[in-house]
């Protein structure tokens, strides 16, 4: 079985290291399972780029495939509120990540909106 997992990723500096030691620990629980990570991150203001940059070198111990998409694109910067542009950015950044990786074979799509982390799938 093969899974990626795509996160989007902006001015998360205080969750990085958290959510690396989660997705680490998620491939090394199950070797069987061939992992791949798309990481879209944009307009970010504190040093989420620079934290990203670091963990993501050490991406091919846990990862089969590995990309990091990294942007500044001037979007506003909503939080957790309802506005249809923040949908819009965030459905945008989406589906950047799986731009990233679009030559993956992959078919199922799960999405875990807390972290933004979304698993894709195949058999």
């Amino acid at each position: 079985m093969k899974v990626l997992i795509c996160s989007i990723v902006r001015n998360a500096e205080l969750t990085i290291p958290r959510w690396w030691k989660q997705i680490t620990k998620i491939a090394e629980t199950y070797p069987e399972i061939e992992f791949s990570l798309s990481v879209y991150e944009n307009d970010s203001i504190d040093n989420s780029k620079n934290l990203l940059k670091t963990v993501m070198k050490d991406s091919d111990k846990y990862f089969t495939d590995s990309f990091l998409g990294l942007e500044d694109i001037n979007t506003d910067f909503y939080r957790s509120v309802v506005d249809n542009k923040r949908v819009e950015n965030l459905a945008r950044a989406r589906n950047n990540c799986f731009d990233q990786v679009s030559d993956l074979p992959f078919m199922t799509t799960l999405c875990l909106l807390k972290w933004m982390l979304t698993l894709r799938l195949a058999v």
